[in-house]
């Protein structure tokens, strides 16, 4: 995936969207190099932090190549939200710490959807989920659809609201979908073909028998 991508190339020095060449990351016929070295790689990514994790403020930045060149720096603290957005974009401040505890638990979780109860957020707090973004999850908050921003480069972040939240990310692909059914329905056919096959042949050699 495209932002997940730009995540490695960012720390491992190679410029993003170079899609002439791959990231030094994948190694053929070797193991995975996740670049386990950086500290701010490895809180982003959620391994020393958690998956979900919760921010005071975010910052908009609207060009990933600018987002890319601030998360490769060594001032670079990794304790700041940047978010993909044209819109309003801002400067993100390099060294601080917006980080900030908050109570959650999930209620559901598969490949294709999760929900998590934030129990104190404060006006202005964002959930983010270190989890790859694409085009297609969408994301809800006490039942009310919300904007899903790409931030860190690869990643989901949505505002919440004072007090509760119950959140929602989930997948949503018309053609998957459609795809699982039509996949769904091809292997029930071979599932009762064979006793199909076997139900039948009795009855035609019944057949040949009263013919004779």
């Amino acid at each position: 995936m495209r932002p997940f991508d730009d995540f490695l190339r960012t720390y491992s020095g190679e410029p993003i969207r170079d899609i002439g060449r791959i990231p030094t990351a994948y190694r053929p016929h070797q193991s995975f190099n996740f670049p386990s070295d950086n500290t701010n790689a490895q809180k982003i990514a959620g391994v020393t932090k958690d998956k979900i994790q919760f921010f005071s403020k975010a910052h908009s930045v609207g060009d990933d190549r600018k987002i890319s060149v601030i998360m490769a720096s060594p001032n670079f603290s990794g304790n700041v939200l940047i978010l993909s957005d044209a819109n309003k974009e801002n400067v993100a401040p390099l060294q601080a710490d917006e980080r900030v505890q908050r109570d959650y638990q999930v209620m559901r979780y598969d490949s294709n959807e999760i929900t998590i109860s934030v129990a104190n957020a404060n006006e202005g707090d964002w959930l983010y989920y270190a989890d790859c973004w694409h085009p297609l999850w969408s994301a809800r908050v006490n039942e009310r659809s919300v904007p899903l921003y790409k931030a860190n480069l690869a990643y989901k972040a949505i505002q919440l609201n004072q007090g509760k939240n119950t959140v929602s990310f989930r997948l949503n692909s018309p053609r998957l979908t459609l795809f699982m059914k039509v996949l769904s329905w091809n292997a029930l056919v071979w599932v009762f073909l064979p006793f199909l096959c076997l139900w039948q042949a009795p009855s035609s050699t019944s057949t040949l028998g009263n013919a004779d």
